[in-house]
């Protein structure tokens, strides 16, 4: 049976809907204005939308967050080194990554060892005197998280962090 006439069959059957295929729609970018390079959208059925340029896009606030979450990061690197150094060199890479796990997952978290208390601590006294949200505290954890991961065996993240404070 042809495509065509199972398709008229099936639409003379009782009870079944058939909607007609939506007509294409395209998208036309076209220049605008005397703008040397300003472009505008058209939507079939719309107004013109006129696209912004790359300057005007481009989020300083982002860039301003990236450098925040930064200086979480190295906060809380120096809150470990620290922690680390005091205590002779006795925590490694996991003891570390469990305890930013925790936190990254529930940064309200209350925790229990003494590196997971340094950590928190050291949280709280940047969150006093900075203005971060709760995702830009999360994605800070998760970086340093990730990195402990990353190195993952015996020291190599704390050496690493030692090398970055001194």
């Amino acid at each position: 049976m042809a495509d065509q006439a199972l398709l008229e069959q099936i639409q003379n059957m009782e009870g079944l809907a058939l909607r007609p295929a939506p007509e294409p729609q395209t998208l036309q970018l076209f220049e605008a204005g005397a703008h040397l390079h300003g472009f505008a959208l058209h939507l079939p059925g719309q107004e013109h939308y006129t696209l912004k340029t790359v300057a005007e896009l481009v989020d300083d606030k982002t860039a301003a967050k990236d450098v925040a979450i930064d200086a979480l990061c190295t906060t809380l690197e120096f809150a470990i080194a620290s922690f680390d150094h005091e205590h002779g060199h006795s925590i490694n890479d996991s003891d570390v990554a469990s305890e930013l796990e925790k936190l990254a997952f529930k940064p309200e978290s209350h925790l229990e060892s003494p590196v997971g208390q340094q950590i928190e601590a050291w949280l709280r006294v940047e969150l006093s005197v900075s203005n971060y949200g709760r995702s830009d505290v999360r994605t800070a954890l998760r970086r340093l998280h990730r990195m402990a991961k990353k190195y993952g065996r015996g020291r190599d993240y704390l050496n690493h962090i030692h090398h970055l404070v001194h």
